[in-house]
């Protein structure tokens, strides 16, 4: 690691502590050369991993097609968007660094943004969800239709 005050590539690790509430490691470190003191967080690399999809087929994780996806949501306010995209999507790829899985399933990908992009903005979270087909339509008030027939239910219980 790089000093942030000198840039000497001589740094020791004074103290290290694993965060409680993401998979990622706080570290204090401490340059050789010019004494600063410095913090880092040390988390695991999304990109590369593997994502399996629903045809069973495997993929490296890009974060950049995260990135544009996000952004697309946001056809509403592209300014926003623009603005907000990349913390978005680092505060996904950060919850599915959470996911102790080998590789990482495109409904966990799609699942997350989801729900990231509707405690952030519901009008971007209902675009997202129109667009990957999570949803099939908005009826009246925005409400959203998961793809059964309104009244499938109905019919069920009639059978």
């Amino acid at each position: 690691m790089f000093c942030i005050n000198c840039s000497s590539p001589t740094t020791r690790v004074a103290n290290s502590r694993p965060s409680k509430k993401a998979p990622q490691i706080w570290r204090r470190r401490t340059c050789a050369v010019c004494g600063f003191t410095f913090t880092t967080d040390e988390q695991p690399r999304m990109a590369g991993m593997p994502v399996l999809s629903q045809e069973s087929n495997t993929a490296p994780f890009n974060p950049g097609k995260l990135l544009i996806s996000v952004a697309a949501a946001f056809a509403h306010d592209p300014e926003r968007g623009t603005s907000n995209a990349w913390d978005l999507t680092h505060t996904i790829m950060s919850k599915l660094s959470a996911v102790n899985h080998i590789q990482i399933a495109t409904t966990d990908i799609l699942a997350i943004t989801h729900e990231t992009l509707d405690h952030f903005d519901q009008s971007a979270a209902a675009q997202y969800a129109l667009s990957h087909k999570i949803i099939t339509s908005l009826k009246r008030r925005g409400r959203p239709s998961f793809g059964a027939a309104p009244d499938a239910h109905v019919l069920e219980k009639q059978a």
